[in-house]
Order: structure tokens, then C-alpha cells, then sequence
């Protein structure tokens, strides 16, 4: 089985259980699967075929997590672009992976014109938004809100690509990283038994998930058949209103968004209880961090150690 199978699973089982909250949108296991097969359905009608690279271009949002999922029932590559990539670097990574279909935020529009000219592998480009006017750009709901055609979804090979995830390119040009459907398997089967998840534990996710920390956070809570609480970007405010309004079990953080949580005025009258782990990475955390949250919540905070090569390969201390 693969992570397609394992969300299929759950919609079937518990078809109105919530698999994903985002500002005011919410998705059942079951519109979650049926928007990821037509999408899957749409984009197999648009002529991508098995191995084709997809790059998006977007912010947190639930087209995001439909578009990894859609990719991954067909055998296309989703390949997530930084979402602060400039023209010049999302004319890079595009050429760089070789897409042939692009799907870019509203909000990220005018890169992508700045770089438009220069994305010779790309055949077609899709708008999270309504049409932006342009006659080269469709509009991302044609793929998801149309009815099947009748194709059938494609039998994948777990061994084949899933995925390619950049690298932060500090040391030169950012890598493409190639993860398979059985790699990123088992990246969630092992987060889900360090983290002694459940199908009752709802993650609070505010890092970017073009980015391979909040990424196996989301693929590991949907294949446990979890709850992802997912925030557009990390806000002090709205993370402790998210807090106070979901009663998340788990979450993923970065050490600065630790400092900003348990230094803002409404640390102390937020309830941090319903937190049975917090997953901090990207730099060390300072020991008056760990204090301060142990107090508020009254757990540790974990620090995982991880590449996106490998993603998290060693936590401390162990949960």
C-alpha cells in the first residue's frame, strides 16, 4: 500500500471525519478524495503522463496538499517551488526539474510573468485564483470540478519518483532531491511511531509545506488518518487562536516561532494541555525556550534532527 491507499482507506471507513482545516475551508476524508481523483482524472485528461514533473508555485493552501495528491494517484512528480523564489529562481527550479505544468498562487502571479518567457519546458500553467486575464493561464478549479471521464487511475510503482523537494541551496545552487512513494512511506510510518500517533491526533502545521519539515508533517498525519490543521504562514496570534479554537495534539515548529509563542502576553492564559508533542528542528533551541514552553504545556519540546534528503533521522530527547 501507498500513501494514496492509506487515504483512500480512511474515506472509506470514516468518510465525514475531517482531514483538513484552513482558515474558514475545511475537507473531509471523503472530499478530499473525491477532489484529489478528479483532479488526478483532470490532469491525466490534460495529457500528463507517468514520471511528468508538476512544479508548484504556491503558499499554504489546501490546492497544495489536493495538488501532491493528485500527482501521486497518477505517477506525475509533484515538485513544491519555494514560495519566496524570485522570477530568476523559479525560472531555475522549473528548468532545473524540467515541468511541464506549472501551478501557481494568485499571489505569486507576477513572478511567474517575470519568468514566463523563459520556462521552455512548460506546456501549461494553472491559477489558484480566478483567471488572471492572461490567455496562457487556466484556472486551477477546471481541474477539480469537473466530473470523472471515465480514465482509470493508474496502478503506481512504489519504487517509482513521487516527489522532488529543493534543497536550501546554502552552500550552492539549490538540488532537486528525489523521493519515492516508498521512501515518503516510510517517512510517515516512522513519524507517526516516534510520535506514537493515532488517528485521533490533530497536527497544528504553520511552516511552509513546500518545505520537507512541514511536508512529512502533513503526509504522515493523512496517512495515520489525522487531522491537519494547516495555517497559511506562522503568526504568534493566530497560532495561539488556532490553539485555543482546534485543541491540536501535535505540532511542528521552528525555534524562533517557539521564542514568539511563549513570549507573547496571551502565553499564559492560552491552554496548551491538549499537546501531547512538539516537533522543533532548524536550529538548536535555547534552554530558557525549553523551560518557558514545559511550563506552559507541560511537555518537552522534541528537536529533530533531518535533511530533505532523509527528512527527521534522529530526535532528542526520545518521546
Amino acid at each position: 500500500m501507498l500513501l494514496t491507499d492509506y487515504l483512500k482507506k480512511t474515506a472509506n471507513l470514516t468518510p465525514d471525519k475531517y482531514l483538513l482545516f484552513f482558515s474558514d475551508r475545511r475537507f473531509t476524508f471523503k472530499e478530499f478524495d473525491e477532489i484529489t481523483d478528479r483532479a488526478a482524472l483532470s490532469l491525466l485528461k490534460d495529457g500528463v503522463k507517468s514520471g511528468d514533473r508538476i512544479a508548484l508555485f504556491l503558499k499554504n493552501c489546501p490546492e497544495l496538499v489536493v495538488c501532491f495528491y493528485a500527482c501521486f494517484k497518477i505517477g506525475a512528480v509533484a515538485v513544491p517551488i519555494n514560495f519566496r523564489y524570485k522570477s530568476r529562481e523559479l525560472e531555475y527550479a522549473v528548468t532545473n526539474c524540467e515541468a511541464s505544468m506549472l501551478i501557481v498562487h494568485d499571489e505569486l502571479f507576477g513572478e511567474y510573468a517575470d519568468a514566463r518567457n523563459n520556462l521552455n519546458t512548460v506546456r501549461k500553467c494553472y491559477l489558484v485564483a480566478d483567471k488572471s486575464g492572461s490567455s496562457d493561464v487556466a484556472a486551477f478549479s477546471d481541474l477539480t470540478s469537473g466530473k470523472e471521464f471515465g480514465a482509470e487511475l493508474p496502478v503506481i510503482d512504489g519504487g517509482s519518483p513521487a516527489v522532488i523537494l529543493y534543497t536550501s541551496g546554502t552552500t550552492a545552487k539549490p538540488k532537486g532531491v528525489v523521493h519515492t512513494h516508498n521512501s515518503l512511506l516510510n517517512t510517515a510510518i516512522n513519524l507517526v511511531t516516534t510520535q506514537h500517533m493515532d488517528s485521533g491526533d490533530m497536527s497544528l502545521i504553520p511552516l511552509p509545506v513546500c518545505h520537507v519539515f512541514a511536508f512529512t508533517g502533513v503526509i504522515s498525519t493523512i496517512y495515520v488518518g489525522g487531522t491537519v490543521i494547516l495555517m497559511p504562514k506562522f503568526e504568534p496570534e493566530s497560532y495561539i487562536d488556532a490553539i485555543d479554537k482546534y485543541r491540536p495534539t501535535t505540532t511542528t515548529l521552528l525555534p524562533f516561532h517557539l521564542a514568539d509563542i511563549v513570549n507573547h502576553k496571551r502565553a499564559l492564559t492560552c491552554d496548551f494541555s491538549s499537546l501531547k508533542h512538539c516537533l522543533a528542528g532548524g536550529d538548536k533551541v535555547p534552554v530558557e525556550i525549553h523551560r518557558k514552553f514545559r511550563d506552559l504545556a507541560g511537555i518537552e519540546i522534541t528537536e529533530g534532527c533531518g535533511m530533505t534528503e532523509c527528512c527527521p533521522y534522529a530526535v532528542n530527547p526520545a518521546i
